[in-house]
């Protein structure tokens, strides 16, 4: 796991994101907003770095509540690290 990551996850509403999305694998957004209680510009300004540091890739959909987002092989290593750790 490098530097930016690790600084990246030390926000908690981006490790909380992370986390849910690693932990289910696959969630819609409207599931993951829900499950966490974060406002949605909160929710999506953290799925956009999670994307930018290839932890987690999306497949949008024509509504956003229905957009999907999944952990990438990056992400479940990061997660198994994190796991590790504690």
């Amino acid at each position: 796991m490098n530097a930016d990551v690790v600084t990246l996850l030390t926000v908690p509403a981006v490790r909380d994101v992370f986390n849910k999305v690693a932990k289910e694998r696959t969630i819609r957004f409207k599931k993951l907003q829900n499950d966490l209680g974060i406002e949605r510009d909160e929710a999506f300004a953290s799925l956009n770095k999670l994307k930018e540091a290839n932890l987690i890739k999306e497949h949008e959909a024509a509504v956003e509540d229905f957009t999907t987002f999944y952990v990438t092989a990056e992400g479940l290593s990061v997660e198994r690290e994190l796991r590790n750790l504690r």
